[in-house]
């Protein structure tokens, strides 16, 4: 202001000049340093903070800064004409009332549509429920926000809050705390709570009505709002803010209104993530069954095939292990077949515990091991400790049964470049080792055109009798 005043008059053309270009310097340097300060705070710079006070502010500050050096010309030189000015002032001063209020709800309808749209976004529910509070505490401008599941149907509550980092916290609930949790009891009923802060005198600090009054309870937060979220017509949650940011402000009733718009939305896009959560647990245990035998647990004879074809073209190198229970049909027809599940189970569990590898049931009493990287030799230590392993001891029904097994063993590639020919020939091999009693058998070519030749007399048996 004194470089550009220099010598002059503060009233005249150029005192005007240093005190509009000194008013709008200050504001710019304000603007510039609370943007700072809240993009420090925050940890995130935001632009329409610095735009909205470089647009308005400075255009603000050139019109007060106009009135103001107007009403010092009209003291100094026609102080009759100060009516007039205060005529435009008064004026002036409602038309920016009525656009302050006109502004800040355009400023809601479009925090509102935000959320509407960021709502909508998330495909699961963790990251609904954090969307929903993060925005219901920046919307609300509020310190904190929650979301309280009630107990319902014997199915626990949780009470879930958002950090400063942005990860959702989730604890277990049951009852609201009578010290802290009374003000908004009544939104478990479905009734909508405002709680405005009270001053030293007791009286709210700003009038509100709509919805619930809370009242001042020890412990209780300093104000806020909960406010029932609502489905298939119960109360199943309830949506709350509390502690304004600003200890000079506090929730209004049009808060309230805000809140209760956005909380509806809220319920609808909580509901669509948990319908797709649910969806998904559902596809998923879906394909578990698919790929999963029943019974014991293991992986079926498609997810072994799988995996199979997997290490086939990865690496094309390790050992298949076909195995079949010896007498599994005399324990069936003695004990029943409640007592040949059992016994199942056990096998499938010390071979899972046992082997380094893929453990599958193919069917009735048939297992596979998938070692990828092991070679014959060790594919064969493999093979002796899963006999070992099954050939334990089982108590069933009130007996005890030695079960044994017959191993056959396929390596890749050398026994076949496919999931169907290296499974063939490690079934041919446990035959072998079935009608041998070696209880483990490697396969060997010759082995495969046994069976062959097996199976070609059986074919051609009927006709050479029907022949003779």
């Amino acid at each position: 202001y004194q470089a550009i005043l220099g010598s002059a008059d503060p009233d005249d053309l150029q005192g005007w000049l240093a005190a509009v270009t000194a008013v709008v310097l200050t504001d710019l340097f304000s603007a510039i340093a609370v943007t700072v300060a809240i993009s420090l705070s925050e940890n995130h710079f935001d632009r329409e903070v610095l735009r909205e006070a470089l647009g308005p502010g400075l255009l603000a500050a050139v019109v007060n800064t106009s009135m103001a050096l107007l009403v010092i010309v009209l003291v100094l030189n026609r102080p009759t004409g100060l009516p007039l000015v205060a005529v435009v002032l008064f004026v002036l001063a409602v038309a920016y009332r009525a656009h302050v209020r006109l502004s800040a709800g355009y400023s809601r309808l479009q925090q509102l549509y935000q959320f509407v749209g960021s709502a909508e976004r998330p495909a699961n529910l963790y990251d609904a429920v954090a969307t929903v509070l993060a925005d219901a505490r920046q919307v609300l401008r509020a310190e904190r926000a929650e979301l309280v599941v009630l107990p319902a149907s014997g199915a626990p509550g949780s009470r879930r809050s958002l950090d400063d980092s942005g990860t959702v916290r989730v604890d277990d609930y049951s009852r609201p705390n009578p010290e802290t949790d009374a003000w908004w009891a009544p939104a478990t009923l479905g009734e909508p709570v405002l709680r405005p802060h009270t001053s030293s005198t007791g009286q709210p600090d700003q009038q509100a009505s709509g919805g619930r009054l809370g009242t001042t309870d020890a412990g209780a937060p300093r104000d806020g709002i909960a406010v029932p979220l609502v489905a298939e017509g119960r109360v199943y949650a309830v949506l709350l803010v509390a502690d304004r940011s600003f200890q000079g402000q506090t929730f209004t009733r049009d808060d309230l209104l805000l809140f209760e718009t956005l909380a509806a939305h809220a319920a609808v896009a909580l509901d669509k993530a948990r319908l797709m959560d649910r969806l998904r647990r559902v596809a998923a245990e879906r394909e578990h069954e698919a790929r999963h035998d029943t019974l014991t647990g293991l992986p079926n004879r498609r997810a072994f095939t799988e995996a199979l074809g997997a290490v086939t073209e990865e690496s094309g190198y390790g050992a298949v292990l076909f195995l079949d229970l010896d007498d599994f049909k005399d324990i069936n027809d003695t004990l029943g077949h409640d007592a040949g599940d059992t016994l199942l189970q056990r096998i499938g569990q010390r071979l899972k515990s046992t082997a380094p590898g893929m453990v599958a049931r193919l069917g009735g009493d048939e297992f596979a091991v998938l070692l990828p990287g092991l070679s014959g030799e060790q594919a064969l230590d493999v093979a002796h400790d899963l006999y070992s392993a099954v050939s334990r001891p089982v108590s069933l029904h009130s007996v005890t049964l030695v079960t044994k097994v017959s191993i056959g063993i396929a390596l890749l590639p050398q026994h076949g470049s496919d999931t169907n020919e290296v499974l063939r020939h490690a079934d041919v091999a446990m035959y072998e080792a079935k009608s041998s009693s070696s209880s483990v058998e490697m396969y060997r070519p010759e082995n495969g055109r046994a069976v062959e030749r097996k199976l070609v007399l059986a074919a051609d048996l009927p006709g050479a009798i029907g022949g003779h």
